[in-house]
């Protein structure tokens, strides 16, 4: 679109030659701004992007030391429990909590596949009940907690976790 002495040049149409709004410009340049900074952070050494998870799992990673507590607020299928216990080590502790049995089972199965069982208390409670399940020296000292809120994939997506007992 130009301007001559304040009025846009429409064309023959009528209609403006950028049919798109400000702020849709505004917010496409924002993404690819965010992209541009991002990606040395969460692209590998080929330029190709990480998932969120991935990422998730690097800032909780970072965040945590050898022998660190770290809570997984929603189990699931374990990909967060697991990439936590990585984190903490066999001198750490991870607390996994999941509504759904069927979730602190698949974790269960997941962590032993990979020697982790031992340093994770899987809990059969929704996030909510954490204070009446973390054991009272840790509280306070969590280094990362993880929620990856939603439905089990694969499991009952009636059963999910809600704004009522997470916030």
């Amino acid at each position: 679109m130009s301007y001559t002495h304040g009025q846009a040049d429409t064309g023959d149409s009528g209609a403006p030659k950028n049919s798109k709004s400000f702020v849709e410009r505004r917010t496409e340049w924002a993404i690819q701004r965010v992209r541009r900074l991002l990606a040395p952070i969460i692209s590998d050494q080929q330029g190709r992007m990480h998932s969120i998870l991935d990422f998730a799992h690097e800032l909780a990673a970072g965040a945590l030391e050898r022998g660190d507590v770290a809570v997984d607020a929603t189990v699931g299928n374990g990909h967060d429990t697991v990439a936590l216990a990585r984190a903490v080590g066999a001198e750490g502790r991870v607390f996994g909590f999941d509504v759904q049995a069927e979730a602190i089972e698949s974790t269960r199965a997941r962590l032993g596949e990979q020697g982790l069982l031992p340093i994770v208390d899987l809990v059969h409670a929704g996030h909510e009940q954490m204070p009446e399940h973390l054991p009272g020296a840790v509280q306070g000292a969590v280094g990362a907690v993880t929620f990856n809120l939603g439905y089990l994939p694969g499991g009952a997506s009636d059963l999910t976790t809600s704004p009522n007992t997470t916030l």
